[in-house]
Parts: C-alpha cells; sequence; structure tokens
C-alpha cells in the first residue's frame, strides 16, 4: 500500500484526509495519518475503508469483496495493463505500468478474474483479429533495431541453465526496459514495430514464468498480462496464445481453474495450425484444470492428446512454434514432468512418481533437456507426492535435490521447500534439510 501512496506523491496525513473525503467526512476532522501507518504496516482497515481506498486508485468496488485485503490492492497497479487502448501505442503505455512492480508475497492469487478477465480475454481476440499479420520487411543495408534485439533473444533464451534464475530475470528486465524505451521514444515503421512487440510478448512470457516459479503471483500475473497484450498487438497469433498459456497455468496454480477452461478455448481458436508443440501446451493446461476441478476422465482424455502433440511434434523434422523459442523445450521428458503433475492434481501421488522417476536419479540433471529451474519447480512436485503417500525421508532427499542444482538455491524455490516440508520438522532428515535450507537464504 505504501507504493500506491508514494505514486501519488502524498503524506500519511494528505492520504488519510482524502479516505476521509471518499467517505463523506470532512477533511478537516483528520489530524494524522496513524491509521494510515498501520494499515502499511500490516493492520487490515475496515470495509468502509477499503471500499474509499479503492475509489482513491480507481478500482472497482466489486474487487474489494472479491479479492479480499491486500489483494485488491494489486489491481491499482494495472489500470494501464487493463484500460489502455488497445493499440501499439496502448500496449507500450502498458509497458510503462510494468515499472510498478508488487512485492512478492507468498499469498498472493491472480486478481484479474471473473469479468475481468474475460473482457481481457474478449478484448485480446478482437484485436488480434484486427491487427493485420507483420508485413514482409527489407533485409537490406546493416542491422537495425529488431534484428539486434532478435539476436538478444536468443541469447535470453539460452540463458535458462544460468546458476541464478533471478540474474536471467535481471538481464531480461534490463532488455524489457530497453525495448520500451525504442518503442516509446522512435516512431517506427509497422514493421520494425511488430517485430518490437513480438521481442516484449517474449520476453514478458519469460520474466512472468520465472517470477510465478519462484512464488511471486502478483509480479507474474503482471507479466503474463504484457505479454498477451504485446503478441495481439503485434498480430502473432503463436505469441499471443503462448502468453494465454502462461496466464492460464498461473490461474491453475494459484487461481481459480475454472477459469483456465475459457482461456484455453480462446486460444485455441486462434492458434496457428500444424503448431503440434504449442498444441500440446495447451492441452497439457486443458488437463490439468480439469484434474484441479476434479474430473478424472475430461483430464486423461486431454492427457492423451497432450502425448500425441509432443509424439507427433518430435516426429516432424521442424520444429514448430519456432517464431519464439517458448516451446523449444516440449520433448518427452516435459511430457513426464507434465503427466506427474497431473496424477498429483487428480490425487494419485504413487502413479505421479511414476512419471517422476527420472528426476530420482543420482543425477537428476544429467542429460536433462529441461531448465534447471523447470526441474527445481518439478522435485517440488515430487516432494509434494512422497509426502502425500508419507515417503517423508524421500521427501527430504527431494528437496535436497533440488538445493543441489544451483550453489545457492533461489530464495523464493527456497521458501516453497521450506513450506512443503515445516510439518515434518520433527523427523530428522527433515529438520537436517530445513536447516540447511535456512542457513542459505540471504540476510534480512
Amino acid at each position: 500500500m505504501k507504493t500506491l501512496r508514494d505514486a501519488l506523491g502524498v503524506s500519511q496525513l494528505e492520504y488519510m484526509r482524502r479516505v476521509a473525503e471518499e467517505q463523506g467526512f470532512s477533511r478537516r476532522t483528520v489530524t494524522n495519518g496513524n491509521n494510515v501507518q498501520r494499515w502499511e504496516t500490516g493492520t487490515t482497515p475496515g470495509i468502509p475503508t477499503q471500499l474509499a481506498i479503492a475509489s482513491i486508485h480507481q478500482i472497482p468496488p466489486e474487487a474489494v469483496g472479491q479479492l479480499g485485503w491486500p489483494q485488491f490492492l494489486h489491481l491499482a497497479s494495472r489500470n494501464e495493463l487493463l484500460t489502455a487502448p488497445w493499440t501499439p501505442a496502448g500496449t507500450i503505455d502498458a509497458l510503462n505500468a510494468l515499472r510498478w512492480e508488487a512485492s512478492s508475497d507468498p499469498r498472493s492469487r491472480p486478481t484479474v478474474t471473473g469479468g475481468i478477465l474475460t473482457a481481457f480475454t474478449r478484448k485480446t481476440l478482437n484485436t488480434l483479429v484486427e491487427t493485420p499479420p507483420e508485413p514482409p520487411a527489407s533485409r537490406k543495408g546493416p542491422p537495425d533495431v529488431a534484428d539486434v534485439i532478435e539476436c538478444r533473444l536468443a541469447d535470453l533464451h539460452g540463458m535458462w541453465n544460468t546458476s541464478d534464475p533471478m540474474t536471467h530475470y535481471q538481464f531480461a528486465r534490463a532488455d524489457l526496459d530497453l525495448i520500451t524505451v525504442f518503442l516509446t521514444a522512435n516512431n517506427h515503421d509497422s514493421s520494425t514495430r511488430a517485430r518490437l512487440l513480438k521481442a516484449v510478448s517474449f520476453i514478458a512470457d519469460l520474466c512472468g514464468t520465472i517470477k510465478r516459479i519462484l512464488g511471486d503471483q502478483a509480479a507474474a500475473e503482471r507479466y503474463n498480462l504484457v505479454s498477451v497484450r504485446a503478441g495481439a498487438s503485434s498480430g502473432s497469433p503463436a505469441h499471443t496464445v503462448i502468453g494465454i498459456a502462461e496466464l492460464a497455468l498461473q490461474h491453475t496454480y494459484a487461481g481459480d481453474p475454472r477459469e483456465v477452461l475459457p482461456l484455453i478455448e480462446a486460444a485455441r481458436s486462434v492458434s496457428p495450425p500444424f503448431e503440434h508443440r504449442l498444441s500440446a501446451v495447451l492441452h497439457a493446461r486443458d488437463s490439468r484444470a480439469h484434474a484441479k476441478l476434479g474430473d478424472a476422465p475430461a483430464s486423461t482424455k486431454a492427457l492423451d492428446r497432450t502425448a500425441t502433440a509432443v509424439s507427433t511434434a518430435l516426429a516432424v523434422s521442424t520444429v514448430d512454434g519456432g517464431r519464439t523459442a517458448a516451446c523449444a523445450h516440449i520433448d518427452e521428458e516435459w511430457l513426464s514432468n507434465t503427466m506427474g503433475r497431473t496424477w498429483l492434481d487428480l490425487g494419485q501421488p504413487k502413479r505421479a512418481l511414476e512419471h517422476f522417476s527420472h528426476l530420482l536419479q543420482d543425477d537428476p540433471t544429467h542429460s536433462s533437456s529441461q531448465p534447471t529451474l523447470f526441474t527445481a519447480a518439478s522435485l517440488l512436485a515430487v516432494v509434494e507426492a512422497q509426502l502425500a503417500i508419507g515417503e517423508v525421508d524421500a521427501a527430504a532427499q527431494s528437496a535436497q535435490r533440488a538445493a543441489a542444482l544451483y550453489p545457492t538455491m533461489p530464495a523464493g524455490l527456497n521458501h516453497q521447500y521450506m513450506w512443503r516440508l515445516h510439518s515434518h520438522r520433527g523427523v530428522p532428515a527433515v529438520r537436517n534439510v530445513l536447516d540447511f535450507l535456512k542457513e542459505s537464504l540471504p540476510a534480512t
């Protein structure tokens, strides 16, 4: 909340006076900002005050009841992401809005839900339909800005196995800021602008994925929204679908899985034909959403379609989905991890562990085709499955495997492993792992 007040450039006293005005009281009745200080340090204000705060920041009043305190405050930073015109210029405004970034909160959930999400999806599809495909670009002459940025994208993708995912994120974030400057300050031709917006979509998707896996759902959602907007504004169905798929996955993990199914349906309506890896991703999202909803028949059918799409993708000679590198990791190992997670969602941890067997080898990174961060996230699912069947010592060992992937495990992942294991801290093996993870956290 302090970040929002700072964005207004007002003191705690002035902010309290604005709250009083929203509630119909005179400014003169407010003589200090002590209440604001308490709200900023953890005290929850009453509902009438929450509604006043929502009004100050142009947040829909229904979001107060739907999302609760303090989650609805995240919508204040999304005004540009949701309400800016659905044009390239509007997407640039949304990009500039990313400069305000919510702090990590493990309790955060997606805030773009219900009617807000439906409207966002509808505008995405309309924009994509109305935006012409990227015109052919002339390659004569020296490299232009878009050429340079596209070369950097390949380097960014190659950084997935860096020793620290936050380093990867910081490079991606810097490139995103750089592209924002180019888009804001220059009047590019339509081809160059479309290429830069595709780059924005790719990098925002990458940033969102890293933030989601590290547990920062608030920031991840912001990147997801920008990724989708940029993909649609560039006229690229593939980039748009990839952005929607990541948004759907976030709702599977931290939101309402019922909202995943309409997202997948929307993505399929614009998905390029013969993009088999992209189809596999959409089927996988579909399968996990049905699993979360307890619909085993629908989930397993979608899982079968996922396997078929992966098999088809591996059988063809070209890498479909190659217009972005976001689907390059879709292979048999990815399929095994996806199946394991789905069976875990279906409440069958033993069957899940059968698909995770490759992660339980002495060296889970040996010959792995998956980014290290993805492997660490999959091992977290392994820990959940092992705990579900009472294999506590094995879960501790899996957590140790994950910790061994990095010189120092990223704090976001570290906390997630600690949360899973905390209730079993009386077991010596778990206590040893928890002590190790705690000691490896950066000093605060």
